[in-house]
């Protein structure tokens, strides 16, 4: 007899059939639950990449996150063969100004400080410093890398204030790759 039940294994919940014990005995079962749901727990969305802004009194930090898959797109490459981040670190390194415009008061931000990781588990960190816009106006966000990428790409873009609380959330996409927000206030010193 098998039957079937929802096993939640991360933002994603499958349909996996439950087997009774008389089909797998519990070795099995755990081996067989580990092999079709280690993807789920262990793997990243490659449809998705997140953008955590930090300002500081004179700097907004910014951290972008994308899986290598993203990242190869980004480059200009084709998924027909798998992704080489390793080899493709100096490129990445070059173009990570790229990733995102940014623009007050119809003017570029000019990127202060780039810096380009490599996850551990697979993916890439670009982590990209500009001068804090003066004046305190709002602040364009364009996601430009997502114009490299498929349609469904999504990017989750978080503003934190000066103690690490989220200020704003935004999601971009193909459809939406940029938005205008304000920043939240520059904490006062003492």
């Amino acid at each position: 007899m098998v039957v079937s039940g929802m096993i939640p294994c991360s933002p994603y919940s499958i349909n996996l059939p439950l087997a009774a014990p008389r089909v797998l005995n519990a070795r099995g079962w755990w081996a067989w639950l580990f092999l079709f749901s280690a993807g789920f727990v262990f793997g990243h969305d490659p449809l998705s990449s997140w953008a955590i802004l930090q300002p500081t009194a004179d700097r907004l930090e910014f951290k972008v996150e994308m899986g290598a898959e993203a990242a190869w797109l980004f480059l200009g490459e084709s998924l027909d063969h798998a992704p080489d981040i390793d080899h493709s670190m100096a490129r990445l390194r070059e173009r990570a100004a790229g990733v995102y415009r940014l623009s007050a008061g119809g003017k570029d931000l000019a990127v202060i400080e780039t810096k380009v990781e490599q996850r551990e588990e697979d993916g890439v960190v670009f982590r990209l410093s500009y001068a804090r816009p003066a004046g305190g106006g709002p602040v364009r966000f364009e996601a430009t890398f997502i114009k490299r990428l498929p349609a469904g790409h999504r990017t989750t873009l978080t503003l934190l204030d000066e103690t690490e609380k989220v200020f704003r959330a935004e999601i971009l996409n193909a459809a939406k790759p940029a938005v205008e927000l304000p920043l939240p206030p520059a904490a006062a010193r003492p």
